[in-house]
């Protein structure tokens, strides 16, 4: 049975590892994060991290669109995919952050906003409760043993 200082001592190296271990399962499992707004928020929905619908394309774009086969219920803002693909995460002081590198990101974000990177709260409770959660159970379980 441990003592009150050694359980006292393992809730410390807990408290002092979280952050680290966040930003591992981040690493981790970063283009499943990213998805939730690529796909799950862009493509599928064509919303922002506030849940407000982007605006809608033009018809030229709509008629080039179908002419490539591709989505065009919502705005995507998926073509090429250069986009989607230069999606990246950074993780420090218990904030996670969410951007693109693509040589179109300011033009995109002028048009359609920086809240396309932030995730919207059902997003944000998939990340919490899918990913974040059962990873640091995981954490703490190795811990506390």
């Amino acid at each position: 049975m441990p003592t009150i200082k050694q359980i006292k001592d393992k809730v410390d190296i807990a408290r002092k590892g979280i952050e680290q271990e966040t930003a591992k399962i981040i690493l981790q499992f970063e283009q499943q994060i990213l998805d939730l707004v690529r796909e799950n928020q862009l493509y599928d929905k064509g919303i922002d991290g506030k849940g407000q619908e982007l605006q809608e394309y033009k018809k030229i774009t709509k008629i080039l669109k179908f002419g490539k086969n591709q989505k065009i219920s919502n705005t995507t803002l998926k073509d090429t995919g250069a986009f989607y693909r230069s999606f990246q995460t950074d993780y420090g002081s218990f904030e996670l952050e969410i951007f693109a590198t693509d040589t179109k990101t300011s033009k995109i974000t002028t048009k359609y906003g920086d809240n396309l990177f932030i995730l919207t709260p059902d997003s944000d409770d998939k990340l919490s409760s899918e990913i974040i959660r059962p990873n640091l159970i995981k954490y703490f379980n190795t811990i506390f043993k």
